[in-house]
């Protein structure tokens, strides 16, 4: 399951840099540098990102088309500003999340998914 999320949110190939064992001592050395990143990732991005993805740019795009057009579009942008090897599973993933919010109109359970995710990568990254 933690390969199957790390996938999806497009950070298999971070975890897979040649230079992950330099970064790792980089970062094991320098806690105070570690704590700020881990709370970008695991906080600051899920957050930014759907309120910008869901919030504005899903919200805009759904008050000019069709529900069938606004997840796609959304999805295959949100994807490819996520570079990533993972991009068939992120393409597959992400509508999902879309449909959560077309379904509730609520940011929190997005937020939270985003950031369980980012956290299974830092988790498993530094573990």
């Amino acid at each position: 399951v933690l390969a199957w999320l790390l996938t999806a949110a497009g950070l298999d190939s971070f975890l897979e840099n040649p230079r992950s064992e330099e970064i790792n001592s980089v970062l094991f050395n320098r806690p105070l540098l570690l704590y700020p990143m881990a709370f970008s990732i695991v906080v600051l991005a899920p957050l930014s990102e759907e309120i910008v993805f869901k919030r504005l740019l899903y919200v805009g795009l759904r008050h000019e088309m069709p529900l069938l057009r606004a997840i796609p579009l959304c999805s295959l942008l949100f994807v490819l500003l996520h570079p990533s090897s993972a991009f068939l599973s992120m393409i597959l993933f992400v509508p999902v999340t879309y449909y959560m919010y077309e379904r509730h109109q609520r940011l929190p359970a997005n937020i939270i998914l985003h950031s369980l995710i980012n956290l299974a990568a830092v988790w498993d990254k530094l573990f």
